[in-house]
């Protein structure tokens, strides 16, 4: 998969956390939505999901990515966009530095 073009947001948040093991957040779910009919919509509330921290989109929760992979090497730095390396091969860029991180840390334990 290129996660080089993974935006920012739920699918890059749910990824990652799965992928590094960083457990939901305790009491908080969402539940996709069902249509049933042309007019009405209601939850699908026999489809509960968890919901991640937004690793993607806030650096303190990015910080718990980084945390989880304190094995590797990490670099990150800011020249012309945000750049993040684990282990000093795989690295990622992004116009932030969570994403940055998400990207990287997608590509270190696929």
């Amino acid at each position: 998969m290129n996660y080089d073009d993974m935006p920012a947001g739920r699918e890059m948040n749910d990824a990652v956390c799965v992928a590094v093991g960083i457990e939901p957040v305790p009491g908080l779910y969402t539940y996709p939505i069902k249509r049933m009919s042309d007019t009405v919509i209601e939850p699908d509330w026999d489809d509960e999901q968890p919901v991640y921290p937004e690793v993607s989109t806030s650096i303190s929760a990015a910080w718990e990515v980084v945390e989880k992979l304190r094995r590797h090497i990490f670099q990150l730095s800011d020249d012309e966009g945000w750049c993040c390396t684990f282990s000093m091969r795989f690295n990622a860029k992004a116009d932030t530095a969570p994403l940055a991180i998400c990207r990287a840390a997608l590509k270190a334990v696929e």
